[in-house]
């Protein structure tokens, strides 16, 4: 074989190696365990196990009866972030311990789906190794088939619905500090039944990402609840979903807009039906509503 012939079958294999990888499905969550057990005793020792792994618990809230979310961050992920533009909303993962029937279920979000759908620059592989040696690990789940890489990249549920990049503009302020500091009193005391989870300071972007339940009896189309009860019907329960986050950067206040957020996270829900998108019209502009008047204190 001539060193042009060993050049080309180089360069035949390496294009098929990447095209491999370009055609390989990724799944939203990862189920790390499943069975019978008490909710409490397993919550603690995921939150534990989390810690034990190398990572910083920022924040944990029960969105309802039976469902715990831990967020959880490291210096590793915040370097990452810090490298792409609105790579801070990828600066942060989330776990969840969810009762369901008798069974108590671990799951976490899929560190590669994440750093692909928020172009984050490092695909967060070890970050995925990392919490299956933590957690454990069942199945990928979330898609039936999954989504390619690809698809990951440049997701839109559907022609006219937002992109990644396409965000809420919640808020303009004339320097960092001072959105910071409305963001801070605004999450505080509102009357919209917004309160905050966990507050991340990101320097190396001079940034801050913010967690945010979401309850609110009077209007259930951005209550947290409402919401999961529409979407998370499935026999392995997704809430890791939760929290909604909030980024503060160059005192712009955004957040990624529902209609990305929520269909990226489950992406085989359909248009109509009972458990559909439908179903949520209203939610897009209630949490935007909700949003704004919640980090914009009079």
């Amino acid at each position: 074989m001539t060193i042009v012939q060993k050049i080309t079958c180089l360069l035949v294999m390496s294009c098929l190696s990447l095209s491999a990888l370009a055609e390989e499905r990724l799944k939203p969550f990862v189920l790390a365990s499943k069975g019978a057990g008490d909710f409490e005793a397993i919550a603690s020792g995921a939150e534990s196990a989390i810690a034990d792994a190398g990572y910083e618990v920022i924040g944990t809230y029960e969105p309802y009866l039976g469902a715990k979310v831990m967020v959880f961050t490291s210096d590793t992920l915040k370097q990452n972030a810090s490298k792409t533009e609105l790579g801070g909303f990828g600066s942060v993962l989330r776990a969840s311990v969810t009762a369901l029937d008798d069974e108590v279920q671990v799951a976490f979000v899929n560190p590669i789906y994440l750093a692909n759908a928020y172009r984050l620059e490092s695909d967060l592989a070890g970050e995925r190794e990392q919490l299956v040696a933590a957690l454990g690990f069942d199945s990928d789940f979330g898609s039936k088939r999954g989504l390619k890489i690809r698809s990951i990249k440049r997701y839109q549920y559907t022609l006219g619905m937002e992109r990644f990049d396409d965000v809420y503009a919640l808020g303009s302020h004339d320097s960092q500090a001072a959105a910071v500091a409305a963001v801070d009193a605004g999450l505080a005391n509102n009357a919209v039944g917004l309160t905050p989870i966990y507050r991340l300071e990101l320097p190396d972007m001079d940034a801050v990402l913010y967690g945010v339940a979401m309850k609110n009896d009077d209007d259930k189309y951005y209550d947290d609840a409402y919401q999961m009860s529409v979407v998370d019907f499935g026999e392995l329960r997704s809430t890791a979903y939760l929290p909604y986050e909030v980024l503060v950067q160059g005192g712009k206040v955004q957040a990624l807009h529902m209609r990305f957020r929520m269909a990226v996270h489950f992406p085989d829900l359909s248009m109509m039906g009972k458990h559909s998108f439908m179903t949520l019209m209203p939610s897009p502009n209630a949490i935007e509503a909700a949003l704004k008047a919640a980090v914009n204190p009079e």
